[in-house]
């Protein structure tokens, strides 16, 4: 305690600093007076006993500063001192600080709004009880060789795995992508379903906000008729009416009850739903086609002091058991282990953007630092006298490297919190841009305390990073060459100088990688474009419909639908053509294995693939797709008709490349007992555009659903006007044949197309604007350096001018000088920038990009943006006074 009291003390003795000096003052005065009189007592004179008494008390201010040391705390008065000189020289050059803070901020805004995104999908846990502890067990595909291979599994696997391991506590199945018609009160609406067992919630640990969760039992056949409702249907479908607990809603034409409602707080990203039911599922059931119907996410609860890594290997050792047991469906296939939350970024799937983005923005920094530090070495060259007079009159280097590095902080301070500020606005940006993606709109993109501890400890890199060249360089300086000079200035071509120019080149370079960056992305955008989509666009309204197998449980009634709707859509007046498609063009369509006649007969998993359509004979018409070859579908080709199949140019091209491809027979693997079916090409048709829109053709195949029914379709509507117009006849032709029936996602294919390339455009936009900003800053610090260097050499350009050099010639030099550092800039950000094609590749699979023009047109940009920077100082030093600058100091 009296350590702790001491150290208070000398604590709270730092502040009372003006009280403290004059009580001291008062008191050294006082023994001194008393020495002093004792020597006069002993006979010496009054000049003689006034000296011995000083050496006696050793130095009167020497002994202050002792007792200053052992009563105050030296660090911290050092440091306060330090503050208010380096806030008194940022106040006395308030043109510097500004345009450095101004600078800073822009810098670190792009970090922290970046990461703000980066921060919300990967380092805030889910809303369950334990996160650690939850898991995810997902399958491993032997097909799939890029991407996110985390696929669910079958039922069979589930019970097995349940029973056979040991290291959780509880394992729960999910379906997290079924669907139900809500009908009742309102129009039919189609909504998102997790079919789920009754142990699902207490695995993950959450609870309701109403009501309750599922009872054991609840997922047994004749009990499943129980619903839970998440907040945001409950709010907007049912009004957030708190008696809708226990209430009974129509959901694919059957009642279920309601049994609770979910807090706003849990939505988790990689399975949004707008509610649960009970799963029914029968552990007898083991044959190949169960084993075979994957749809199960296994979500589970680690048992405390079990690892994620032994769970892996756990269920790696039941995965191989499985494979060995059931070859024919299970080879190949494996199980890995993930927390919810590593689940949940995997499937995110957003890590090569985030690299991209990180890089750019850290790019931006790093030029915005490069420039600062410019600033300072400059800034740090005029004060080379005071610096030189205060080593000279007794300061350390270690001291004057402390100061200026205070001084570094301060304006790394004013920048990071310019920089939160603009983080704010920043964030809010983000997100309403990226609204358009629903899983992206339920993120949390505030600035929260991650924020901001990332912002602090960017600032505190940044002003390492910018601060200590300057600091050093200032510290080392010859104090007697210095205050020889009159005017304490460097020549142009000092160290401090070179340093500046060696910044200034890394400052292109850096622009320069990250303008061709930006570059080849939209390349690659243009050139996966510039052969078109395949079909036309404009003047079509999309929608989906789902038929409730209730209400149609087999094929005849599912097409009877679609043929009466397609028929009333095409009488009414505005439609020019009708079709289904079970996926719209330019969407992500189904892979679907096949073979065809006389090729050996491998296993589903090994044959070819391809691109699968199930559409009505129309659909090629309403889409413009064109007719290559043969014929397409008609209504003659029905269930009772020869198997007809359409393909693709591509398709064509690539297996039968001497043509014949009409009349060949090719069977399409459709799973089950029965494997596929041998069906004949009849026509071939052009190529159309898959998901993402730049990568290349793939080969495409197209059934009628005539001949292959589904209850899940893709309406369009060709219309002869305003597609979004006829949004109001759709509908009404819908419910006018089942009033019951839900309609998803009414919408033109144009802005249906714009909004799955929006992620892409907006990805693209921010490295633009990341790598103008760079491209900004890099001409600036080059603005910057030819200025202060021809401040430098005003001297000896008045005495050149005045012995008869011209201006011309003048201007040309300084502006030669600039362009030279450009051009080593810009030599070594392309030699940089070579091999970004194979690395933009290697991040974003099916993106493919070339060189070609942005290798020639990043240069051109830069040079160009280096001669202005070097033009403007050059036609000042151009217009030099000779006379002026002779009488120059």
């Amino acid at each position: 305690m009296k350590w702790l009291r001491g150290w208070l003390l000398r604590f709270c003795e730092v502040f009372r600093k003006e009280r403290r000096e004059s009580e001291f003052s008062a008191e050294m005065d006082s023994h001194l007076q008393m020495h002093i009189e004792d020597n006069l007592r002993a006979g010496m004179s009054a000049q003689e006993a006034r000296r011995q008494a000083l050496i006696k008390l050793g130095g009167l201010e020497q002994t202050k500063e002792m007792v200053r040391v052992r009563r105050g705390l030296p660090i911290l008065e050092v440091l306060l001192q330090d503050l208010r000189f380096g806030v008194r020289m940022l106040a006395k050059n308030a043109g510097f600080t500004m345009v450095a803070t101004i600078t800073l901020a822009l810098g670190i805004a792009a970090n922290a709004t970046i990461f703000s995104f980066v921060s919300a999908v990967m380092l805030k846990r889910p809303p369950v009880s334990e996160p650690g502890r939850v898991a995810v067990v997902s399958a491993i595909s032997p097909v799939i060789s890029w991407g996110v291979n985390l696929n669910p599994f079958s039922a069979p696997n589930y019970f097995a795995w349940k029973k056979q391991n040991q290291v959780f506590v509880d394992m729960a199945a999910a379906d997290p992508y079924a669907s139900a018609s809500l009908t009742g009160d309102g129009s039919p609406e189609r909504v998102s379903v997790m079919r789920a067992t009754a142990n699902y919630f207490s695995v993950l640990g959450v609870s309701t906000l109403l009501g309750r969760t599922f009872a054991d039992g609840e997922d047994q056949a004749g009990r499943e008729h129980v619903v839970i409702l998440s907040h945001e249907l409950w709010e907007r479908r049912f009004a957030a009416d708190r008696n809708v607990v226990e209430k009974m809603i129509r959901l694919n034409g059957a009642n279920y009850k309601v049994i609770g409602v979910m807090p706003p707080t849990f939505v988790l990203q990689s399975f949004q739903v707008q509610m649960w039911m009970p799963i029914v599922l029968s552990e007898g059931q083991q044959n190949a086609a169960a084993r075979e119907n994957r749809n199960l996410y296994l979500f589970a609860r680690l048992k405390p002091g079990v690892t994620i890594a032994a769970a892996n290997a756990e269920f790696a050792r039941l995965a191989k058991t499985a494979e060995q047991t059931f070859p024919d469906t299970d080879k190949g296939w494996g199980a890995t282990v993930l927390t919810l939350q590593d689940h949940m970024i995997r499937q995110f799937n957003a890590g090569p953007a985030f690299v991209l983005l990180t890089s750019a923005v850290g790019f931006v920094l790093l030029i915005a630092c490069a420039n600062i530090a410019g600033l300072l070495l400059a800034r740090a060259t005029g004060r080379g006298k005071e610096i030189a007079v205060r080593v000279a009159l007794g300061a350390g280097r270690l001291r004057m490297l402390r100061q200026l590095l205070t001084e570094a902080l301060l304006l790394a301070a004013l920048g990071g919190s310019a920089g939160l500020a603009l983080t704010f606005w920043g964030s809010r940006l983000l997100k309403s841009a990226l609204g358009f993606n629903e899983e992206v709109r339920i993120l949390d993109l505030s600035v929260d305390a991650r924020v901001f501890v990332f912002t602090a400890a960017v600032s505190l890199l940044a002003a390492i990073v910018f601060g200590l060249a300057p600091a050093l360089k200032a510290g080392t300086s010859d104090v007697y060459t210095i205050l020889k000079n009159a005017g304490g200035k460097a020549s142009a071509g000092s160290a401090q100088n070179r340093l500046r120019s060696v910044l200034v080149i890394g400052e292109v370079a850096l622009a320069v990688v990250l303008l061709t960056g930006t570059g080849l992305m939209i390349k690659g955008v243009v050139d996966g474009m510039r052969k078109g989509l395949g079909f036309e666009q404009s003047h079509v309204l999309t929608a989906f419909v789902s038929l409730a197998d209730s209400r149609y449980p087999d094929a005849g009634k599912q097409n009877a639908f679609y043929r009466a709707l397609l028929t009333k859509l095409e009488n009414l007046p505005g439609a020019a053509s009708a079709a289904i498609a079970s996926t719209l063009p330019a969407g992500g369509a189904n892979e679907i294995s096949f073979r065809l006649k006389g090729q050996e007969n491998l296993p589903p998993g090994e044959r070819s693939k391809s691109r699968y359509f199930v559409v009505s004979p129309e659909f090629f018409h309403a889409a413009k797709i064109r007719l290559i070859g043969g014929r397409v579908f008609s209504e003659m080709d029905g269930p009772a008709s020869h198997a007809v199949a359409v393909v693709s140019e591509v398709f064509a091209q690539r297996y039968f490349p001497k043509g014949g491809a009409i009349g060949q027979q090719v069977m399409i693997d459709t799973g089950g007992e029965s494997g596929g079916s041998w069906r004949e090409i009849i026509g071939i048709v052009g190529n159309v555009k898959g998901w993402p829109l730049e990568a290349a053709d793939d080969p495409e195949m197209y059934e009628s659903y005539l001949q292959r029914p589904a209850a899940e379709m893709a309406l369009l509507v060709r219309t002869t006007g305003n597609p979004d117009t006829f949004a109001p006849e759709l509908r009404n032709a819908i419910w006018s044949i089942d009033k019951d029936q839900p309609i998803a996602s009414v919408m033109n294919l144009e802005d249906r197309i714009g909004n799955q390339i929006a992620g892409e455009q907006l990805f693209i936009s921010m490295l633009g604007i990341f790598a103008t900003l760079a491209l900004v800053l890099s001409g600036v610090g080059l603005y910057g350096l030819v200025a202060y260097t021809v401040g430098l050499r005003t001297q000896e350009i008045g005495i050149r001018m005045a012995l008869g050099a011209n201006k011309k010639r003048i201007l040309g030099q300084v502006v030669g000088d600039g362009m030279k550092l450009a051009l080593i800039g810009t030599a070594v950000g392309m030699a940089v920038a070579l091999p970004l094609p194979k690395v933009i590749e290697g991040l974003m699979m099916n993106f493919r990009v070339s060189g070609g023009w942005v290798y020639a047109l990043i240069p051109g940009a830069i040079m160009l943006v280096a001669f202005l920077a070097c033009y403007v100082p050059a036609q000042r030093a151009a217009r030099v006074d000779p006379m002026v600058a002779l009488r120059y100091e």
